[in-house]
């Protein structure tokens, strides 16, 4: 079964051909905050020329190559488990895209033990969507983010919120208690996403993808801002357990 997607609206290529599975993880399918993800990076222009880019639990791999296609100059370096064949996965989606990506490659990636190919790298960017719906994203992702982060690096990262609210107040809170700084992120000239309603008070909040640049400090490159607004309060502030 092939999944094509189109944003005729948007010069990046998006009309990449990529396969799923009904594996034993979710990796298998391509997921709506992925290509939220890719609107905001070519929009948003945070990807730079010559950057180092990362993407943390890569799946089918359709954003990373979309990104990797679109930013010719840059390395990008997918990422994912071995197990159940999820890094070969990625791989033949690679292969069978049906574009030319040789700035890009995976790289297996066990958020519980690392790697230090990936791990002592030096990543201007790192990437993920949807990263966040069992225990393994709210404790582990944390951890892996805290080995990659340097001072002047970025983790943008596209989350459906209220999905699983409780998973999302413990990773919140998780990435507090790691010293890293969230903070909601959208671009200049567009609309403010709408406030998010206070933790755990509405029974069937509505869902939304937000975009969320996860950092070791406020500091950023320069570049990065040119065409952003930032939330002036983190997500973590009202977490409290």
């Amino acid at each position: 079964k092939l999944q094509f997607l189109y944003f005729i609206e948007m010069k990046w290529r998006r009309d990449i051909e990529t396969e799923w599975t009904e594996s034993g993880t979710t990796g298998g399918t391509l997921w709506e905050a992925a290509g939220k993800l890719a609107d905001f990076l070519e929009a948003s222009q945070v990807i730079r020329k010559g950057d180092k880019v990362l993407e943390l639990g890569a799946g089918c791999g359709w954003l990373g190559i979309v990104v990797a296609l679109n930013n010719a100059e840059c390395e990008v370096v997918m990422t994912d488990q071995e197990e159940e064949g999820q890094l070969e996965w990625t791989q033949h989606n690679i292969n069978i895209s049906g574009v030319s990506v040789p700035n890009c490659s995976v790289s297996p990636l066990d958020w519980s033990r690392g790697n230090p190919a990936v791990t002592n790298k030096e990543w201007d960017i790192i990437l993920g969507s949807d990263l966040v719906y069992n225990d393994a994203g709210v404790q582990l992702l944390p951890n892996i983010l805290s080995s990659l982060l340097r001072p002047s690096s970025s983790f943008y990262y596209s989350h459906t919120r209220y999905r699983y609210e409780d998973s999302d107040m413990m990773f919140l809170q998780n990435l507090k208690e790691a010293g890293l700084v969230c903070r909601e992120v959208w671009v200049k000239g567009t609309d403010p996403p709408p406030e998010s309603p206070p933790a755990m008070t509405e029974v069937f909040p509505e869902k939304r993808i937000v975009t969320w640049r996860i950092s070791k400090g406020e500091a950023t490159r320069a570049e990065e801002d040119a065409n952003l607004e930032v939330a002036n309060h983190s997500p973590t502030d009202c977490v409290e357990f």
